[in-house]
């Protein structure tokens, strides 16, 4: 009787809540679908954005590699003397700023800037190519070639002789770029900026740090060699 009595209380407290939630849904009804409404609009609208970005994206891989593999063929044809090699790739710029204007977000772009501020680094252009690495950087910033726009501006200041700028991007790749296979190479160009600045236990401390914590890299044994050159230059002898 006791097993009947609970039975029929469990089926009342069912129906009751059965009974609120079919007022909650007759009062509320016009709400519930327009939120339901919306959410398949916005749904649809992510899927859709996501769908035109990833084939923007696609668009700009295609003109890029495109344009990439000319860069690369020019850079291998032994029979262009230097100025044809330079107007080639100049022209080539052209071709890469068009991925960089008409594709601004995408990955092609980040790289385009890269390949064009080496052109022009390389002929000693190196306020131009400054600004294009500056672009190239701030697109897709955690991406590999944002890294190397970002050591392309260091080069260009170093250039340009603007070593406080210089630092400040070398040491913005070392905090920000902490993993990258990159970092021994770039802490021993901030040893050689503070060398120039003749502020010689700074470069010493780089070189160190290239010898103690990236030993398995190229660049430990030219910094060790850099240290012995700076043995007896700055404050301490002892290094």
């Amino acid at each position: 009787m006791a097993k009947s009595r609970k039975q029929e209380h469990k089926e009342d407290a069912f129906i009751k809540i059965m009974k609120k939630t079919e007022q909650f849904i007759s009062k509320n009804l016009k709400t519930i679908l327009l939120a339901v409404l919306a959410l398949i609009i916005l749904g649809g609208a992510f899927f859709t954005v996501n769908h035109v970005l990833a084939k923007r994206e696609q668009e700009a891989e295609g003109i890029f590699s495109k344009i990439y593999l000319a860069y690369s063929d020019a850079n291998a044809d032994s029979s262009l003397d230097d100025e044809q090699l330079r107007d080639k790739l100049m022209g080539l710029n052209e071709d890469f700023n068009v991925v960089l204007e008409q594709y601004p977000k995408s990955s092609a772009a980040s790289r385009s800037a890269y390949y064009m501020g080496n052109t022009l680094y390389r002929y000693g252009e190196y306020e131009d190519a400054l600004e294009i690495y500056i672009k190239g950087a701030n697109i897709k910033q955690k991406s590999y070639s944002a890294l190397l726009c970002v050591q392309g501006e260091a080069s260009c200041f170093e250039q340009l002789e603007d070593y406080q700028n210089a630092q400040n991007r070398y040491n913005f790749i070392i905090e920000k770029y902490s993993d990258s296979f990159l970092v021994p190479m770039v802490r021993f160009s901030l040893g050689q900026i503070y060398e120039e600045q003749e502020l010689f236990d700074e470069a010493k401390e780089q070189y160190n740090t290239i010898v103690t914590d990236y030993s398995w890299s190229s660049w430990a044994n030219l910094a060790e060699k850099k240290i012995l050159l700076l043995k007896n230059k700055g404050g301490d002898d002892e290094v």
